[in-house]
């Protein structure tokens, strides 16, 4: 079986699970637009390329997040993991500041509250390979450099697999997700906070500028322009700059990042520019 077939069955369950509401949840924190399609797992041609057999989380940018990994002597991995390759949107900078927070918020709260993490083990991926499998603890330079990914989950043979029982492991590490995402150890899947507001509309840009962005923005994957291999640098007319970090090509939604690392959601570019952002 092949490890888009169990995504697939994953998404299809999960409808009966909490896990299952992990884009409401990622709204209500702040990670995802309205109007994310809900749905556990993104399967894509995209990130396989990239990431060989691995699936991810939907709409999961730069977050600790819920994946699954199935190794060459078929055994299915699954859990949380920090994705550290620098290839398109699926995985961290190793100098982005957002890493540091959710190792950082990742280390408190094992200090805090180890018995969260008894259930698992840890396990990194260099090469493509699952190497170093030990208890849960805390991550240093010595557990993070030179890897392409560190996950904590459990592993399970591939003609073993119990779709219940991962979904289920699932929902048991929400509030793991919740607390190191959000840098609040007190947060949880009950007490979340209201999601952000919307950004506010500015004044539109002239109709011949909005008529080249609409018209000229660059054929995008995860808001790589495919012919430079760079971002798609924006601006907006009060003055702010920002890129495109993310293009989906399913319910196209667009994330804005700027200099600041605020992030804002668009579902469509008519959109974005209605909020005043137009190309660089």
């Amino acid at each position: 079986m092949k490890i888009t077939q169990i995504g697939e069955i994953l998404n299809e369950k999960a409808k009966t699970h909490r896990i299952g509401e992990i884009q409401v949840i990622r709204y209500k924190m702040g990670l995802q637009g309205k109007k994310a399609i809900q749905r556990l797992f993104l399967i894509s041609e995209d990130t396989l390329q990239w990431w060989g057999n691995w699936v991810l989380l939907f709409g999961g940018h730069r977050d600790f997040m819920f994946s699954l990994s199935l190794d060459s002597t078929d055994r299915l991995w699954y859990g949380l993991s920090f994705p550290l390759q620098n290839k398109g949107m699926y995985a961290f900078r190793r100098d982005d500041p957002k890493l540091k927070k959710c190792y950082k918020s990742f280390n408190k709260l094992y200090d805090k509250s180890p018995d969260l993490f008894s259930d698992y083990t840890m396990w990194r991926e260099v090469n493509r390979s699952i190497v170093d499998i030990t208890q849960v603890q805390k991550i240093n330079n010595k557990t993070s450099d030179g890897v392409e990914a560190i996950f904590i989950g459990k592993a399970v043979k591939l003609n073993d697999i119990d779709y219940e029982e991962i979904l289920t492991t699932f929902d048991n590490m929400i509030g793991i997700y919740i607390k190191v995402n959000s840098g609040d150890l007190e947060a949880s899947y009950e007490n979340l906070k209201e999601p952000p507001p919307k950004p506010k509309e500015i004044w539109p840009w002239s109709d011949e500028v909005i008529k080249r962005t609409l018209n000229d923005l660059p054929d995008l994957v995860f808001g790589v322009d495919l012919e430079t291999r760079s971002r798609v640098m924006l601006k907006r007319n009060d003055g702010t700059y920002g890129h495109i970090t993310l293009v989906n090509a399913l319910n196209r939604v667009y994330t804005v990042v700027d200099k600041d690392e605020n992030v804002e959601y668009y579902s469509d570019v008519h959109e974005m520019v209605k909020a005043g952002w137009v190309l660089d």
